[in-house]
């Protein structure tokens, strides 16, 4: 078997690192064109399993049609060169150019979000006006087609959760094609790291004693970084002496950012970070996915359970039927700051359930969420096709 993961140009996440080195090691070949950004693949995979084709950054609007058309065109190419049984693509629009090249029956999109719900949700959380407006709507509703469009031609669609199947299955005229594979984590590579802990507090200048609450994904309303924004102000007047690390991009940022300034808040900070485990390791809660927009969880909050972090999340009819409540996971209700600071003060003053959750929630995720068995089970749906 041949794949071709297609990443899209804003970058190359964990989860295709964990998915090369499988293929690699049960002897699947793969072609992989990945973004200037990822040079370090070269480092990590160059050997004779993986054909690497990187493309350059692009500047222009101009340069970036260009390049789209020369995807479709390189794409035929090495269709031509390698005998290629299925494109396995990681966002719409590698599956879309796969279908411009006439390759929908070959392509499988293992779609790990939807781009259009992120599109809406910064079209309304930026709040411009004029004709910014109406050009990020005209952008969200042509991107909201072409996503449909690719929904309805490619071979099979894989979601990572039961919110994703029910979208992708609106905008399908056959579900039969759409399948649910959940996230699974490398449990070796995020693990308990107390020898790492002293290391990395001692880089971010953080003393041992003090508890540490996380915050790293995408800075998106989908995600409700903001929603802890505005709890942190309860938890400190309730402790005082809680810091908050928030790592990661996205629209919301800048509007954390001049709270935090606004309110003065002197114990958050947004790091640098370069290796997800690392931080992991600094750090005593984890919180993610505290809004109401979207449903299950993410690939981050198993990282953190893995690692032994305590983690907060919001509550879904999704997560309840995956997790423990209080034994594996603490549920905060989603859209409520006041929740979500009574919870992150519950367990600051609570080391013992701090304890629990880091023992219990690690086990499960070793149990039902290792990534060796998520690749088994993905390498079974690849080559049934």
């Amino acid at each position: 078997m041949t794949a071709l993961p297609f990443p899209h140009l804003g970058g190359i996440s964990s989860y295709l690192f964990d998915e090369l080195k499988y293929f690699c090691k049960k002897g699947h070949r793969i072609i992989l064109v990945y973004p200037s950004s990822n040079m370090t693949l070269e480092k990590d995979f160059g050997h004779k399993e993986v054909r690497l084709i990187h493309l350059r950054s692009l500047d222009t609007d101009i340069e970036k049609i260009t390049e789209k058309v020369l995807r479709v065109l390189l794409l035929k190419r090495l269709m031509s060169e390698e005998k290629v049984s299925m494109l396995h693509t990681h966002d719409f629009l590698s599956a879309f150019i796969s279908i411009l090249a006439g390759y929908s029956k070959k392509t499988i999109l293992h779609t790990h979000g939807v781009l259009s719900k992120d599109k809406l949700q910064k079209t309304w959380a930026e709040c411009p006006s004029g004709k910014t407006t109406f050009r990020m709507l005209m952008t969200y509703l042509i991107e909201f087609f072409l996503e449909t469009l690719t929904f309805n031609l490619v071979r099979r669609i894989i979601c990572i959760n039961a919110d994703v199947q029910q979208d992708a299955m609106r905008r399908t005229l056959s579900g039969k094609k759409i399948l649910v594979l959940l996230n699974g984590v490398d449990v070796l590579r995020f693990k308990p790291r107390p020898e790492k802990r002293k290391e990395q507090r001692y880089k971010l200048r953080i003393p041992e004693h003090v508890i540490v609450c996380l915050y790293l994904g995408r800075m998106v309303p989908t995600h409700g970084p903001l929603l802890l924004s505005k709890a942190i102000p309860t938890v400190n007047e309730k402790t005082g002496g809680v810091i908050f690390l928030f790592v990661g991009e996205g629209v919301q940022k800048e509007r954390i950012v001049e709270d935090v300034r606004d309110q003065r808040l002197s114990n958050v900070f947004f790091p640098s970070v370069t290796r997800a485990e690392d931080i992991y390791s600094a750090s005593d809660i984890f919180l993610d996915n505290l809004s109401n927009m979207v449903k299950g969880h993410g690939i981050s909050i198993l990282e953190a359970m893995a690692s032994g972090v305590p983690v907060i999340t919001g509550r879904d009819e999704i997560k309840e039927k995956a997790f423990v409540e209080g034994e594996e996971i603490l549920f905060a209700e989603k859209d409520d700051p006041k929740d979500i600071a009574e919870k992150i003060v519950s367990l600051v003053f609570d080391s013992k359930k701090r304890e629990e959750l880091s023992l219990r929630g690690r086990k499960r995720v070793v149990a039902d969420f290792s990534v060796e068995k998520h690749m088994q089970i993905l390498e079974k749906i690849l080559l049934s096709e």
